[in-house]
């Protein structure tokens, strides 16, 4: 029989003349799995495992093909379609509850890799709050040494695109200065999250990505921005030295990883999005909470880090940077 043969067989009553037509003209009648999950309770589906388990063993098939059953005793006959009809309905019903319980495990499989993605941020992000004071004092402290370095080293500088490049400079060797201290913490993050696999590969790949993105910027080394400065004075204002751009092309690479392409949308924005598919209410509470606490900690690292950035400012004779 052929696979159609066998739809038609799973459904037919052969002592119906209608039926048997169906049957004997091969014209397949319809089934599906919807139709049959439908109508199954998962103890049903329990015992139809059982039974088709049971049924199989008096059956022998041919070239290994489904097409090929027949009763272990001989050739398929008209006497034996009874039979037929009922080996064939398990089957396909046990090629049904097979593709359910992989889907199943494969949903299950997703939601595990969610949780613990969950996990791993909410615990980087409640260690991270936890860094704020020590992560000022570290900008504090940085802002000291420039300052203490370089006094009034920008007083007489030109006011043009080099000099917002070396401001810039400034600014972000002071944030990631504020950094310092949470450097253990980016590295249990990526260590948590970079094995952490989804059927969705953007999910996977943009998990990837921040799990690289925390470990460059645990590694980040910071410029020596009065090095810098004497560089481009000596220049006479002409030109920065390469070490400046390099630092910045570096934390813009960073800065435009996080973002994700077309929309500019923040690449943890959509980690977050795709991963509700697969929250339940207690996952989606705490994926609430840590994005709460995150924006919390950068708010009070930024507030603590604009008055310093202020006086180093009026340290290296400038009026802001």
């Amino acid at each position: 029989m052929d696979e159609q043969y066998l739809r038609a067989a799973a459904l037919a009553d052969y002592r119906d003349p209608a039926h048997r037509a169906a049957l004997t003209t091969r014209e397949p009648l319809g089934i599906s799995c919807a139709g049959i999950a439908a109508i199954m309770s998962p103890s049903k589906a329990a015992r139809a495992r059982e039974t088709v388990r049971s049924a199989h063993g008096g059956w022998r098939a041919r070239s290994g093909r489904t097409s090929g059953l027949q009763p272990a005793g001989g050739v398929l006959s008209r006497a034996s379609l009874p039979r037929a009809s009922t080996l064939a309905s398990l089957l396909l019903l046990a090629a049904c509850l097979s593709a359910a319980d992989a889907a199943a495990a494969t949903h299950a499989n997703n939601a595990a890799a969610a949780r613990a993605y969950l996990r791993a941020t909410e615990a980087y992000v409640r260690d991270g709050l936890r860094t704020i004071a020590s992560g000022t004092a570290a900008i504090e402290a940085r802002a000291s040494e420039i300052a203490s370095e370089c006094p009034g080293a920008l007083t007489y500088a030109p006011r043009d695109e080099a000099f917002g490049q070396i401001s810039e400079e400034v600014t972000t060797e002071l944030l990631y200065a504020g950094v310092g201290p949470a450097r253990p913490i980016l590295q249990r993050l990526a260590v948590a999250i970079e094995h952490l696999t989804w059927t969705n590969r953007k999910l996977t790949r943009l998990v990837r990505e921040r799990a690289v993105e925390e470990r460059t910027i645990a590694a980040l080394a910071l410029p020596d921005v009065c090095a810098d400065i004497a560089t481009w004075k000596a220049s006479s204002y002409a030109a920065l030295p390469p070490s400046s751009s390099a630092f910045l092309e570096r934390a813009g690479a960073l800065q435009a990883s996080s973002s994700f392409a077309p929309l500019e949308e923040p690449r943890e924005a959509v980690i977050v999005r795709l991963l509700k598919r697969y929250e339940g209410p207690r996952s989606r509470r705490a994926a609430e909470r840590t994005e709460a606490m995150e924006a919390r900690w950068s708010a009070r690292l930024e507030v603590a880090a604009t008055p310093i950035r202020a006086k180093l400012a009026a340290a290296l004779g400038v009026s802001s940077l």
